[in-house]
């Protein structure tokens, strides 16, 4: 075979391996989620480990001892092992947890498992490169041939990163997927194979030679110190984007991909350049400055409007830094190739101080910058680091190269955009504080993730809260939010009268807590949730209420709730929770059969899960394939409506019993449970039965053969939202005389639900699109609304929500009262009350004189309340003295 053909075969097959390796590694991430949480001192204990492996697998190779005259076979036996190693670690990690239980106390015992798994099939990887530069390296041309090596084996990788995000795991399923990396792979070991017969044998001799401290020594240092600020760059770059990306599986690929994209071409580009300039002296020192000026420029110029594309803000921030470090591990790696009298061996030690220096930047970046120094700060210590870099990397240390890094250095130190993460910060909360004209009050950069906390003021009284996390609203305080909320705990509740041991696993803003712990039933409340900074803002949204997280029923676990069920043996009569988003990266983790089936495992005999099925950001599919894996671990699965798309999935262990009407208004009669539940809506106890949507037989006619989402197949879970059909096909359950047919035909409900408040219930049906805040017509139409309820019920929670008020904010007029008197600017909110309250004439008065500060708003109901009341004449005077204002009712 021509020599260069054979050359192009070998390359192939390192490109085959490097696209094989990511693809292990992306999953490899994904399993150890299941079984070490996705906590970041998992994550980042993973990360570390699988650099480790890289470490020791380059240090291997480059072992003085070693003497490999056939390194084409130990190549391809090498990619054996990593395909065998890799699937069965594909097998091992999802069960690894269950390793855990013995060993749950014991400090370090996460890590050390992690490590010990990703050991073995990354240190195979760490071999892969060293083995084909001993196998193509001729005594010429060192820096070219590394680019080469480098650049093609990570623009594998970049293919294997695009190819599972976005086809395979989503084709293949998860464990395909794992036998579509292993086979490239073999096929990697069998073009070596095949070469290594005509493939000269190598000529190295065991070699004597120790490294040296002097020359040497110093470009290890620098591969080790880039090394480390790449990889804790790539975290602080991702934290950075993802307030202008949302944080999905396929955002987190994309920039990996752009990251590992840069380094490729950065490696292929450093090829060709020492291809003709093989013994540059100052071409590393150069590389390295360009890694601080691409990082200071990509900050700054980070797209700062809001809308900009993701691919260009990735692009932007990441891309020239990635290229320019690209090019400088391979001209590192040839000054210390030139540095060896055996250069064949120095890419292997290389390798190894760059690969333990990334290792020390995961930890580092993940458990130290990040969470005590913030995103900006962190850049700015990263930049010193390729400032050092480029220092280390000087051809010389005289006083003309010395004097120009300085004073390169001290340009970029001032050129840095001290300030610009601020402004970062408030494009990302901006589109929020818009949505409902709140004001931030508190941010934090925290262990895993960047925090806002928004309020909402009445009066400048604080009425609702908005947690916003890597710019992603993930909890709020608003009536809505509190509603469905509160029905997680509210509806098992009032179903089975034993729960005293509860599990919630994501903590919100609390809602769920306050809920569950008014109930003085209630014994042992077991908070699970990832992010201490979460519990700490979760306290600045009660000023005078009392805080859950004190309650001395209540106990917390920092840590993933999905390793809690896995790793505990405790059972519970309840669990429920606040997850976020379920598209986001690593939440369908919580979304899954494999999931539920462990909350199934842990609740007691008689014990309810409750689940939170948002589908306004689900396609039909994957809410289908949600109900599926919930209803394949809960026979008597249901569905219930918590506020308007927000839905509530409940299930049991063992069945629901039958309960009385004396059963289930028993909540009502506890006072801090009464008060709750009537702000929300449930004024009356037949009113609960008014949220029921569906029993498993109804669900399983809508589904139909939905496969179940899985651990396995996590991609039935798709990230694109929901198109405008399928927002329809939701909104028919959401349909009051569809439901209380369904209500009236399940002959589930019709055995557990009280006869004595069956009728009461349906009567209900009618206001479910109020309380769902479906209600969206204008005021004027509103007011038959407003009429009807009036008329026909003694509610009031109905009235104030059709005109923008509640418990909340009544309160909030009532300290107002006390603090200023009465003012114009209250009458809104005390003539809302007065009409709930029936009365008219109080009303009529209030709504009058609100005119004042908003005529079209106030005039309508200030005509009603005034013909409620009698006063006919005085509002048919209102009506001539605003001429241009539509009024929808009259009484003359």
């Amino acid at each position: 075979m021509p020599f260069l053909a054979s050359r192009l075969i070998l390359l192939s097959a390192l490109f085959a391996s490097g696209a094989a390796g990511l693809i292990f590694e992306q999953l490899w991430f994904r399993l150890a989620g299941l079984s070490f949480g996705n906590t970041i001192w998992a994550s980042t204990a993973v990360l570390a480990a699988f650099m480790a492996g890289l470490a020791l697998g380059n240090a291997l190779a480059s072992w003085g001892r070693l003497s490999l005259k056939r390194p084409l076979l130990w190549y391809a036996g090498v990619e054996i092992a990593i395909g065998l190693t890799g699937l069965v670690l594909l097998w091992l990690l999802p069960i690894s947890g269950l390793l855990l239980k013995p060993l749950i106390d014991v400090p370090g015992a996460r890590i050390g498992i992690a490590f010990v798994l990703m050991l073995l099939p990354s240190t195979a990887m760490g071999l892969t490169l060293p083995l084909l530069m001993r196998a193509l390296y001729s005594e010429h041309r060192y820096g070219s041939l590394m680019g080469l090596i480098y650049g093609l084996n990570t623009l594998g990788a970049v293919l294997g990163v695009l190819a599972a995000e976005f086809w395979l795991i989503e084709s293949i399923g998860m464990q395909g997927t794992g036998f579509m990396a292993a086979g490239l792979n073999l096929l990697a070991a069998t073009l070596a194979i095949w070469l290594s017969r005509n493939w000269p044998e190598s000529t190295e001799t065991r070699s004597r030679q120790r490294i040296h401290i002097g020359l040497g020594a110093r470009w290890m240092l620098a591969a080790a110190l880039s090394g480390a600020v790449l990889l804790a760059l790539e975290l602080v770059w991702f934290r950075l984007l993802l307030l202008q990306i949302r944080g999905t599986a396929t955002s987190f690929a994309t920039m990996l991909a752009i990251v590992l994209g840069g380094i490729s071409l950065g490696g292929l580009l450093a090829g060709l350049y020492l291809g003709r300039r093989p013994t540059s002296t100052a071409f590393a020192s150069i590389c390295a400055g360009l890694c601080a000026l691409t990082l200071v420029a990509g900050y700054r110029f980070l797209p700062s409007a809001a809308g900009s594309p993701a691919w260009l803000s990735s692009l932007v921030l990441m891309a020239g830094t990635a290229i320019a470090s690209g090019a400088l591990f391979t001209a590192l790696a040839n000054r210390y190739a030139q540095s060896l009298a055996e250069p064949s061996r120095a890419t292997g030690r290389i390798l190894v101080a760059n690969t333990s220096g990334a290792m020390l930047g995961a930890v580092l970046g993940g458990l130290l910058l990040l969470p005590t120094i913030g995103v900006e700060t962190s850049l700015l210590i990263l930049l010193i680091g390729y400032i050092a870099c480029m220092l280390l990397a000087l051809p010389n240390f005289k006083t003309p190269a010395l004097a120009g890094s300085a004073a390169a250095a001290v340009i970029l130190l001032l050129i840095f955009p001290l300030g610009w993460m601020q402004t970062q910060l408030k494009l990302s909360s901006q589109p929020w504080q818009q949505l409902d004209n709140s004001r931030l009050i508190e941010q934090r950069e925290g262990l895993n993730e960047t925090l806002q906390l928004l309020q909402r003021d009445l009066h400048g009284k604080p009425l609702a809260h908005r947690l916003v996390t890597n710019g992603e609203s993930m909890s709020g305080t608003e009536r809505d939010s509190r509603r469905y909320m509160k029905l997680f705990a509210w509806l098992p509740m009032a179903l089975q009268p034993d729960i005293e041991d509860v599990l919630l696993i994501s903590y919100g803003l609390g809602s769920t807590a306050e809920a569950l712990l008014a109930n003085p039933q209630i014994g042992r409340l077991h908070i699970v949730d990832i992010s201490p900074e979460i519990l700490t803002l979760s306290r600045l949204t009660r000023s005078q209420a009392a805080e859950p997280l004190d309650d001395p029923r209540v106990t917390i676990s920092i840590e993933d709730g999905r390793h809690i069920l896995l790793s505990e043996a405790r059972q519970y009569d309840l669990i429920t929770g606040e997850p976020p988003p379920p598209r986001l990266a690593g939440i369908v983790n919580l979304y899954t059969q494999d999931y539920f089936a462990l909350m199934r495992e842990r609740l007691s005999p008689g014990g309810l899960a409750s689940y939170w099925l948002p589908v306004d950001q689900l396609t039909l599919a994957s809410s289908h394939a949600i109900l599926a894996s919930f209803c394949a671990e809960f026979s008597d699965c249901s569905r219930w409506a918590g506020s308007n798309y927000n839905w509530i999935l409940l299930g049991s262990r063992d069945g629901l019993k039958p309960v009385s009407a004396e059963t289930l208004q028993r909540l009502w009669h506890t006072q801090g449970l009464r008060s709750q539940l009537g702000a929300l809506g449930f004024e009356d106890p037949a009113q609960l039965g008014a949220t029921f949507l569906a029993d498993a037989q109804q669900i399983s006619a809508w589904i139909g053969n939905a496969q179940p989402l899985t651990d396995n197949w996590p991609k039935r879970l798709a990230e694109s939202g929901p198109d405008k059909a399928t927002i329809k096909n939701y909104a028919q359950w959401l349909d009051n005389n569809a439901a209380t047919q369904r209500f009236e035909q399940s002959k589930w409900l019709g055995e557990i639900w009280p006869t004595a408040l069956r009728a009461h219930s349906l009567k209900y049906y009618a206001l479910q699109p109020i309380l769902n805040n479906e209600v969206r017509a204008e005021l004027n139409d509103r007011l038959r609304i407003i009429d009807g309820v009036l008329q026909s019920t003694a509610l009031r929670i109905p009235v104030f929500w059709l005109l923008d008020s509640g418990i909340r904010e009544q309160n909030i007029i009532d300290e107002r009262l006390q603090e200023t008197g009465y003012r114009s600017e209250y009458a809104w909110h005390l003539g809302v009350r007065a009409l709930a309250e029936r009365q008219y004439g109080l009303a009529g008065q209030m709504f009058t004189d609100y005119l004042a500060e908003a005529p079209g708003r106030a005039l309508p109901l200030a005509v009603y309340s005034l013909c409620r009341n009698g006063q006919i004449d005085d509002a048919k005077a209102l009506t001539q003295q605003h001429p241009d204002i539509r009024i929808g009712l009259s009484c003359w």
